[in-house]
């Protein structure tokens, strides 16, 4: 598996069917003071999920290259 294949990101059928579903009950809906606070949420949600994945995407990237490291020296010490 390459470093980015993980990050190509697929939704089963059910997944989508069920974000559809959310989104429809959001547009349906009449009380403004609702769909801010939801909004809000999902904003706040989204920032700290951006902020997460773009940890982990650096942490994981510093460990591939570690273990490249590692591995060479490894190669190198058995030549």
């Amino acid at each position: 598996m390459n470093f980015q294949d993980w990050l190509d990101v697929k939704f089963t059928p059910e997944e989508e069917l069920s974000i559809e579903r959310e989104a429809f009950e959001l547009k349906k809906q009449t009380d403004s003071e609702h769909v801010v606070r939801t909004c809000v949420a999902l904003l706040k949600q989204s920032r700290y999920q951006s902020k997460l994945l773009e940890c982990a995407v650096n942490r994981i990237g510093y460990l591939e290259m570690e273990l490249e490291k590692v591995e060479h020296d490894a190669r190198r010490a058995h030549s």
